[in-house]
């Protein structure tokens, strides 16, 4: 069976059970390219060929120790070794109940079950994107938030499983939810580039709800949907991710959600469709249509990244015959580039100077010849009159925003101060 067989996830398929002293006796899918396994020992099917090959690795390297070892324990399920059997507990190892309730590996072997499935990933010419629910994929809120300017919302809702849509409420009538424009077209594009993983602080019945929602067909995720009850600290972490950080990267909204992986993190403009989370509700300005995300929705942006950090990715992977690459080093370059060869006075030091550093601009801290935008929100400041003078670009901040978010040099006419009519006679 070739890999391009697997470029989707299958859905959700269980653990084989075990327990007691009992051993399963029989592998349950014949893979003709899967290495025989010892005919004692329980098959662990997850999510596809890769993630086999990588479990019964660690178990064939388990079984091979002498026996005044020991046993290291590498897996264990609802408390049981599967390698020597023995009654573990569930305190021992990584929790992994995404995959399967009750499964648990070896701190030892959890790097190299990282390892093992990272490199059969770019195998198959792949990396690894964790996906963030709320305000990036979709906006939910409780019906009773919408605003009475929304309540028409309701009735032009869909039903999951029965008709098809991008507006959605419960069956319980409590929760709506709104898909963001272009979602399922970036789910189906990326997962040609990327093995996808859902990570929401939400619960886990929530989340799957969700996951109806964005894969009814269980193409894209199947087992890897982590929520709330699989985090391991009060932050987003990749520690109970199994990939390398060298080939990951996250899609987010909330930049601080990932204090650990921020040189992974792709930030992505939060999505907020209805308004009661936008902004304060006024009656004589009711809310205008929130899909306009500009001339293209900002998933297809970010999409549009995705594939030139995969292309360069692979670039390198190929140059280097299957070397280390580090995706993180690739997403850094190419952020660079979109801010390359300006030069920019801001006068102070604030989050506007680092963003048009991260961009790849040289910060000037003195006005010179060598100076190409200068960054005010006055246009009758001193060094705002300067640029005038010397037909410097003068921009808003925003045009640094608006590079960030599209990831492109923005059209500086767009953003340009403008010389007070006092002073248009410099």
């Amino acid at each position: 069976m070739s890999m391009s067989s697997f470029d989707h996830k299958p859905s959700a398929v269980p653990l084989v059970p075990f327990s007691g002293e009992d051993a399963v006796q029989e592998t349950l899918l014949p893979l003709s390219n899967m290495r025989k396994i010892p005919q004692n020992l329980p098959l662990l099917h997850c999510s596809g060929p890769y993630m086999i090959d990588s479990l019964c690795s660690i178990l064939e390297k388990a079984s091979s120790l002498e026996p005044e070892v020991g046993c290291t324990h590498p897996l264990m399920y609802k408390g049981t070794c599967l390698a020597c059997k023995e009654c573990m507990g569930d305190w021992c190892g990584l929790q992994l109940d995404y995959l399967e309730p009750g499964f648990r590996v070896g701190r030892k072997e959890v790097g190299q079950l990282r390892e093992s499935i990272s490199r059969n990933l770019l195998g198959t010419r792949k990396l690894h994107l964790i996906l963030d629910l709320d305000n990036t994929l979709l906006h939910t809120i409780s019906c009773s938030a919408l605003i009475p300017d929304e309540q028409h919302l309701l009735a032009e809702c869909h039903v999951p499983g029965k008709t098809t849509g991008d507006l959605f409420v419960d069956p319980k009538g409590i929760k709506i939810t709104k898909l963001r424009p272009f979602v399922l077209s970036l789910l189906r594009e990326a997962s040609t580039m990327f093995d996808l993983t859902l990570y929401t602080t939400g619960t886990r019945s929530y989340a799957d709800r969700m996951v109806h929602l964005l894969d009814p067909e269980g193409c894209y995720f199947g087992n890897w949907v982590i929520a709330r009850s699989d985090l391991t600290s009060n932050y987003k972490s990749l520690d109970n991710v199994l990939a390398k950080e060298y080939c990951t990267l996250i899609l987010d909204d909330d930049s601080e959600a990932w204090p650990k992986h921020t040189t992974n993190l792709i930030p992505v403009e939060p999505y907020n469709y209805f308004f009661n989370d936008r902004s304060t509700y006024r009656k004589d300005c009711p809310p205008q249509n929130p899909d306009g995300e500009g001339e293209r929705p900002h998933l297809a942006i970010i999409l549009d990244v995705l594939k030139a950090i995969h292309q360069r990715y692979f670039d390198q992977y190929d140059h280097g015959k299957g070397g280390l690459v580090d995706v993180r080093t690739e997403l850094l370059s190419l952020r660079r580039d979109v801010l390359k060869g300006c030069r920019i006075f801001t006068g102070r030091a604030d989050w506007v100077t680092e963003m048009a550093r991260q961009l790849g601009a040289t910060i000037v801290w003195e006005p010179s010849s060598s100076v190409t935008h200068v960054i005010s929100e006055s246009s009758t400041c001193t060094y705002a009159r300067w640029a005038l003078q010397q037909n410097k670009f003068l921009v808003h901040p925003e045009w640094v925003f608006a590079a960030y978010r599209l990831w492109k040099r923005p059209a500086e006419h767009e953003f340009l101060l403008k010389a007070p009519r006092k002073y248009r006679g410099w």
